[in-house]
């Protein structure tokens, strides 16, 4: 496909990699936009590029996780590391890890990743997120070459703390990833529906919400008389039904109204207190 791959990588790499003076340019920009700007280093002198410009973090290709002396370099910065996965098995990821530690590296952040634009489905292993997490024990974020927004938004629901998705304006535009990149529209469903599902993950602890508590009240069940009975009647279950709204004795409290004596006539379906009893 000449439209995606209009000559070697070389080539398309340097018709489109930013200049010293366009990275100036755009975090001026990102700064005024309230956008916090990163870029990838492929060598020692774009790493002291990136200080000067003063990036929060700085993000290693997944092609260089190998690369040890650029790791070294990035990680003596003292910014915090994005290091993307792709193509790297676990022992080489574990050795980029040690280096980058070594090296004085003091936040790394994991990114999963499948260098193939894009990868079947079967082999994208969103687990992976929850195993790095277990193998390294530091954040773990996703870095997605995938059609749409579905996978990326299951990364988030998985715990990725950081989501990696190329953008574009036009999908039909020349070069190899646009086909695969978000558009506005998928970029905007992914930061929106990311933050809800954060929202909603909350954690392992079982709670019950104000709301909820509120909603029982109407929707839970109380024991009512199935029929008249007289003062001095002994309860048994044959004289009972459970009724909406649960305002009144719970269905789970039965068993300490069975055998009980009324203090007073109630008529047939009468909501039960626990003031109806000697």
């Amino acid at each position: 496909d000449t439209k995606k791959h209009f000559g070697s990588l070389f080539e398309m790499v340097d018709k489109y990699q930013f200049t010293p003076e366009q990275h100036y340019e755009i975090a001026e920009y990102c700064q005024k936009q309230h956008i916090d700007f990163m870029s990838t280093p492929f060598a020692n002198d774009e790493v002291d590029l990136l200080v000067e410009l003063n990036v929060p973090a700085i993000k290693i290709a997944s092609m260089d996780v190998n690369h040890l002396l650029l790791l070294e370099k990035a990680a003596s910065s003292g910014k915090p590391i994005v290091l993307s996965t792709g193509m790297a098995n676990l022992e080489e990821i574990a050795r980029a890890v040690s280096t980058l530690q070594n090296s004085g590296a003091k936040e790394i952040s994991l990114l999963h990743c499948i260098s193939i634009y894009p990868p079947e489905y079967k082999d994208i292993h969103l687990n992976n997120i929850i195993g790095l997490k277990e193998s390294f024990g530091l954040s773990v974020g996703f870095s997605d070459h995938s059609f749409g927004t579905a996978i990326p938004l299951a990364a988030v629901a998985l715990g990725a703390s950081i989501i990696e998705k190329h953008f574009t304006l036009d999908k039909n535009l020349e070069g190899w990833d646009h086909d695969i990149s978000a558009d506005f529209e998928e970029l905007k469903t992914i930061c929106q529906e990311s933050k809800n599902i954060f929202a909603a993950l909350g954690n392992k602890t079982r709670t019950v919400s104000a709301a909820e508590l509120e909603k029982r009240k109407r929707f839970r069940r109380c024991a009512v008389i199935n029929k008249d009975l007289k003062a001095g009647h002994i309860i048994q279950k044959e004289d009972l039904e459970f009724k909406r709204p649960g305002t009144g004795i719970h269905p789970d409290q039965y068993q300490f109204i069975i055998g009980r004596s009324l203090k007073h006539d109630l008529a047939n379906d009468s909501e039960l207190a626990w003031s109806d009893f000697l």
